[in-house]
């Protein structure tokens, strides 16, 4: 990590091992989808909304390089995002995590490497590579680890 944050490199080895766990984690809860966890929200919804976040993180992300700011709360659209997904699958979320992954993977790839040096209006304020770090792997390891222990497994 660098003086500002997290650099490019950071962001992109934080998601590469952070992701496996995410992606086994609708297969590992399956059976357990319809038990509560910490949130208002049961193991499956956990990870619906994981999977609203990583689809919605694109989009985030270009808001945040054109403005320098978070443009909404972060979590502004849960009740409509989990709804959305009610009847995914758990095979359907993690087919979703995957190849969101790999859209999130090619959006940080191509971010120039000066923007991680940038300060930005988030959450106080923050380096742009710390928001990257939280959208690509610190979001999700938190509701991940949520819907783990809710479905009474470990991480």
């Amino acid at each position: 990590m660098n003086e500002s944050g997290p650099g490019k490199g950071d962001v992109l080895a934080a998601a590469r091992q952070a992701w496996p766990l995410t992606e086994s984690a609708p297969a590992r809860c399956a059976p357990f989808f319809d038990q509560p966890t910490e949130l208002d929200w049961n193991v499956g919804d956990v990870l619906r909304h994981v999977a609203m976040g990583v689809a919605n993180a694109p989009g985030m992300i270009a808001a945040i390089v054109e403005t320098g700011r978070l443009a909404e709360a972060p979590d502004a659209h849960n009740p409509e995002g989990i709804a959305e997904r009610a009847d995914w699958t758990p095979e359907q979320i993690q087919n979703a995590l995957r190849t969101g992954h790999e859209t999130l993977l090619r959006v940080v790839e191509q971010l120039p490497d000066e923007l991680f040096g940038l300060r930005l209006e988030a959450f106080g304020n923050a380096w742009f590579g710390e928001m990257m770090v939280a959208l690509t792997t610190g979001h999700e390891r938190n509701h991940v680890g949520q819907a783990l222990r809710g479905a009474g497994l470990e991480a």
